[in-house]
């Protein structure tokens, strides 16, 4: 569909009435659905005279999600899932608790060892629960090879995975 500035304006009209809407609602100065809101015109069709009817879907973001990609190998290397990062007050969570977490999303693989298991309280992770593995191979690190694990203990749901991992 041809982008033109009503096609535009429909979308911008829309938007304030739904802002609008949901702020007299509830008005809560921290709620940031305006920028939650994401609208597309669909179709728009021409009723003569003037006059235009745009039909404009409107959705709301869930979450952001951070994906990175492993083009030499064509597959998913780790991702992160902004919703997992709020309410991350620190939460006690054990290290057999948050293992039995990762176990749902990680195959650990052999000639991994656990190099970290902490509770963040500090940075932008602060209140998540860290794993960090090591690749050895007889003894030795293989530098730069790792899965790291990032938990939500409020959640107990995994807000990250990153791995490096090569065949030596």
């Amino acid at each position: 569909m041809r982008r033109n500035l009503r096609v535009y304006q429909a979308e911008r009209l829309l938007r304030e009435l739904l802002v609008a809407e949901r702020k007299h609602g509830d008005p809560d100065p921290a709620d940031d659905f305006d920028k939650r809101l994401w609208l597309r015109a669909m179709e728009a069709q021409d009723l003569g005279r003037g006059r235009r009817k745009v039909r404009v879907a409107a959705w709301e973001q869930v979450t952001l999600a951070t994906l990175e990609w492993n083009v030499d190998k064509n597959k998913l290397a780790g991702w992160i899932d902004d919703r997992h990062f709020r309410d991350s007050l620190p939460v006690e969570l054990s290290v057999e608790d948050a293992l039995e977490i990762a176990k749902t999303k990680v195959v650990v693989p052999e000639g991994a060892k656990l190099v970290e298991a902490r509770l963040d309280s500090s940075s932008e992770t602060r209140g998540l629960f860290h794993l960090r593995w090591h690749h050895f191979h007889d003894d030795l690190w293989v530098e730069g090879d790792f899965i790291h694990v990032l938990i939500n203990p409020n959640t107990r749901r995994i807000a990250s995975l990153m791995r490096k991992w090569r065949k030596v």
